[in-house]
């Protein structure tokens, strides 16, 4: 049997540690009883191989796919697609996954993290995972794979790349302002939002303000150019509120 063509597919690009399991709980209820996908795998390639290896009925019923997938995705299925995300300040994110990896025993640096006993700064300079390195950016520009794209080799091209990616989003929030992005992206896509609570929050992790000046350098060393971009998204943001008009506040 032969899949239809979506006409219309809407991507969660998840951004790891940018409030995407929290808003994974609200789409769980404007997506029930199979309207929603979650990659086990974001790697493009074998994302799609997932998401093609779904039944007929399975992929004919789908209206969202998430999880921490890099653009690219949407060239690979049958679909019309849409991106949407969240995106972080950079070193708060940063902060946020280290002390996310220290304390959380099933995230997959937990152990040899907590043996080594690293720090902040040793966990972004020893280059423990390539999440640490302007992920943001190579999440969406497509740039993700450690292989070709290995740590400290983000460039002009990866940010640009990135940065063309959102204008083309359907939506784009930053976290520092998840209330107002929740209702705006609501809005645009006609959701009803309810009462929804923080999850996979780092209840023991240093505020940002309590790090020393050195080694957020450190942490921003690394992520230059997640900084820019975050600092794009902010103003894609601010023109889109400015579009719905003085409602939205209220």
């Amino acid at each position: 049997m032969f899949r239809k063509k979506h006409n219309e597919l809407l991507l969660f690009l998840h951004i790891p540690k940018a409030g995407g399991t929290t808003l994974n709980t609200i789409l769980d209820k404007q997506f029930p009883g199979g309207q929603q996908y979650a990659l086990r795998d974001g790697a493009v390639e074998r994302a799609a191989n997932e998401l093609n290896s779904l039944s007929f009925w399975k992929w004919n019923r789908l209206r969202l796919v998430r999880g921490h997938l890099s653009y690219g995705l949407h060239e690979r299925l049958n679909a019309s697609c849409t991106y949407f995300t969240f995106l972080r300040e950079p070193v708060d994110r940063v902060i946020s996954h280290y002390y996310f990896a220290r304390n959380t025993p099933v995230h997959y640096l937990y152990k040899e993290l907590n043996r080594s006993g690293a720090s902040l700064e040793e966990y972004v300079k020893g280059q423990w995972t390539i999440e640490t390195d302007n992920w943001q950016c190579r999440q969406v520009s497509g740039m993700s794979d450690p292989k070709k794209y290995p740590f400290g080799s983000g460039n002009r091209q990866m940010l640009d790349l990135a940065k063309k990616h959102l204008e083309e989003f359907c939506f784009v929030g930053i976290l520092e302002r998840f209330d107002e992005g929740l209702k705006l992206m609501a809005d645009k896509l006609g959701w009803k939002i309810g009462e929804y609570h923080k999850e996979n929050v780092s209840a023991t992790r240093v505020k940002k303000e309590q790090v020393p000046e050195h080694v957020k350098a450190s942490v921003m060393e690394c992520n230059s150019l997640d900084a820019e971009l975050y600092d794009f998204a902010v103003k894609l943001f601010e023109n889109a509120l400015r579009k719905q008009g003085s409602n939205l506040a209220a």
